[in-house]
């Protein structure tokens, strides 16, 4: 399992705390460890469920293939389990001078600010187990539990009960969906599968994968990375909707993770092994060369298009703690990356809008910078950030929040 997903469980637990184990929105900012809410923003309840809360592997099991803590042990040591943040007095890596603007390469809306208001912070699920992966549509959000029995969750995009698409999963990972299907990635299952979008019966899209992530979908297709256990046999794949066997794209890959399409390319990160070699790479869908968009990347975890750019986070972890996270962009034709934020402390989930990139921070904050870069705005801070989703109206992401239980929120205006 990649670094930056085995942080996520540890980090926001300390970032909570220097919080006082408060939820926080708007333009919260940490200093010293004490907070400073902006009064303009409010939070509130909107749903609850309950869920049981496993943070460990079934008991015995220590292979690589069906025990988590085992895989990144293995693979990470015990830098992400026993690492502790430094103290709230120390430089911290939240406060560094943003990057300048590139506004050669990027014409700046009308729409963009690196500015916020302030606005409501819902709580949309409370009680879940390990919130991971999130995906929308326009009348329901829906996320995986990443446990040894996860779920499959949705719940209406403005607030109400959750329901259960899928019981019983093992880890449940990514997320994507169409109008009719979510499709998810069960991480040390081993598989693929795909349930209607108010629950029903389950369909195997691929089996035997050797720990599947990311997933994204067409009109066509679904496509998803597989880890690999080893580090370095990973693999882009891909399958018909309307059914028959994977095609591998891609194979002997170092880590593959995030993974997103656009109506000619399929584009994912490579992790890698150390710091400083991960790749962002695209292909087009129907396979072909494969064509390396920028090198170099610490940890680089989630990746997102529009029609010109392609942004992805790096997580940073290859070190500890997490202070050097980016967010980084670059032509979608090929070019000089373009760094928009720098040191953002674990930096994992991403989306983007026509003015906007949004990530979260295992660390702990949710963040947002306008697409030419500028200004980063702390969009809610403690909020234990995992998967991100954007709408037009609002930013939503799962959270792991400690002691106030993991949660799925909201916040409009984004």
């Amino acid at each position: 399992m990649t670094g930056w997903r085995q942080l996520t469980r540890v980090v926001p637990m300390v970032a909570v705390a220097a919080c006082g184990g408060q939820l926080l929105a708007d333009d919260t900012k940490l200093d010293g460890g004490s907070r400073s809410p902006v009064e303009a923003g409010t939070t509130r309840e909107v749903g609850t469920a309950e869920a049981g809360f496993v943070r460990t592997p079934p008991d015995g099991a220590t292979d690589a293939a069906t025990a988590p803590e085992a895989a990144r042990d293995a693979e990470h040591g015990d830098a992400g389990r026993d690492a502790t943040l430094p103290p709230p007095d120390s430089a911290a890596p939240f406060d560094a001078p943003p990057p300048p603007v590139d506004a050669g390469a990027c014409v700046v809306d009308a729409g963009d600010a690196a500015s916020t208001d302030g606005g409501t912070l819902s709580i949309l699920a409370s009680g879940q187990a390990e919130p991971a992966e999130i995906a929308i549509d326009s009348t329901h959000v829906y996320w995986v539990d990443y446990a040894a029995s996860g779920s499959v969750m949705s719940v209406p995009i403005d607030g109400g009960m959750p329901s259960t698409l899928a019981a019983g999963q093992n880890y449940p990972d990514g997320i994507a969906v169409d109008a009719t299907y979510a499709y998810f990635t069960n991480h040390f299952g081993g598989s693929v599968l795909k349930v209607p979008l108010d629950g029903g019966t389950l369909t195997t899209i691929a089996s035997g994968e050797d720990l599947p992530l990311g997933i994204a979908v067409n009109a066509t297709d679904v496509y998803w990375t597989v880890e690999s256990a080893n580090g370095s046999s990973g693999t882009v794949m891909r399958a018909p909707l309307a059914g028959g066997p994977p095609v591998t794209l891609a194979s002997s890959l170092a880590s593959p993770d995030g993974i997103a399409l656009d109506g000619a390319n399929v584009y994912w990160v490579n992790t890698g092994p150390t710091t400083n070699s991960g790749t962002v790479v695209k292909m087009p869908l129907a396979g072909g060369t494969p064509t390396t968009l920028a090198s170099g990347q610490d940890g680089p975890a989630s990746v997102a298009v529009d029609a010109t750019s392609v942004y992805w986070t790096n997580s940073g972890i290859v070190g500890f703690p997490p202070t050097q996270g980016s967010v980084v962009r670059v032509p979608i034709a090929g070019g000089l990356p373009v760094t928009l934020a720098t040191q953002q402390g674990c930096a994992v989930g991403i989306a983007v809008d026509a003015t906007s990139v949004y990530w979260t921070e295992c660390s702990g904050n949710v963040m947002k910078v306008s697409r030419c870069g500028g200004v980063p705005v702390t969009l809610s801070v403690g909020t234990g950030g995992f998967g991100v989703a954007v709408d037009a109206t609002h930013v939503f992401w799962t959270s792991l929040s400690g002691d106030e239980g993991d949660r799925v929120l909201s916040l409009s205006p984004k």
